[in-house]
């Protein structure tokens, strides 16, 4: 089904200069998109910030679905995923602090008043 595809991505990830491929979802047919990525950039190039666990609460098709976050998980120093038995959120500190959520269209991401990406906990 995908080995047009699937040549075309073996051909641009087989070079250097790209580390990964984002391009939408045939199958999915709900605007959606893949993500491809290196190996080594994986490995080098990113971090793990946390995972969220949804369930699925209704089905009006195939393609749309309704979903909700049931629980949240942060790494231990071992590697392993810290799951805290509630939904993401983040800490204000000190008096005066403060944040700016910004929608990604599926969740929220906060920034601190520098405009750094600020991780839940």
């Amino acid at each position: 089904m995908y080995k047009y595809s699937a040549r075309v991505a073996r051909h641009l990830l087989s070079g250097d200069p790209i580390s990964g491929l984002v391009y939408p979802s045939v199958a999915a047919q709900n605007g959606s998109h893949n993500l491809a990525l290196k190996t080594g950039f994986v490995d080098h190039g990113m971090r793990f910030v946390n995972a969220a666990l949804y369930i699925v609460k209704n089905i009006t098709t195939p393609h749309k679905y309704e979903t909700a976050e049931i629980d949240f998980a942060t790494a231990n120093p071992d590697g392993s995923l810290d799951w805290k038995g509630r939904i993401r959120r983040w800490v204000l500190r000190n008096q005066g602090d403060q944040l700016t959520m910004v929608s990604t269209g599926w969740s929220w991401d906060a920034y601190n008043v520098a405009g750094v990406l600020v991780d839940p906990e």
